[in-house]
């Protein structure tokens, strides 16, 4: 289902990031599908197009969100949010109840 708009939502230090917004939520039978695909995982909500993973930790801040609302995004990159310095990087062996992780995958090409 194609996005519904592209609009801009900012890191803390106004650093803007593209963020898709949709119009309607995906299928019952969608949700469920993805609830089977990461089922060993600690489900904390069902699945929507209202937000995705990275919307969740970086910009609502693991708060609520009813569907539409004005918090309500998609992102598709966090790493302004890095970049830009709102937050810190932090090690492994740093890591507390509360922090926001993201894992990067490096991958090389000849």
């Amino acid at each position: 289902m194609p996005p519904s708009s592209v609009y801009y939502v900012y890191t803390p230090n106004g650093t803007p990031v593209e963020s898709l917004k949709y119009q309607f939520d995906m299928s019952d039978d969608n949700k469920q599908s993805l609830i089977s695909d990461f089922n060993s995982f600690e489900i904390i909500g069902e699945p929507t197009f209202y937000y995705n993973c990275y919307a969740y930790a970086w910009h609502i801040k693991g708060e609520y969100v009813p569907a539409m609302s004005s918090q309500s995004c998609w992102i598709s990159n966090p790493i302004a949010y890095i970049n830009d310095n709102s937050y810190d990087e932090i090690t492994m062996t740093n890591i507390s109840e509360g922090d926001r992780v993201t894992y990067w995958k490096i991958i090389m090409l000849n």
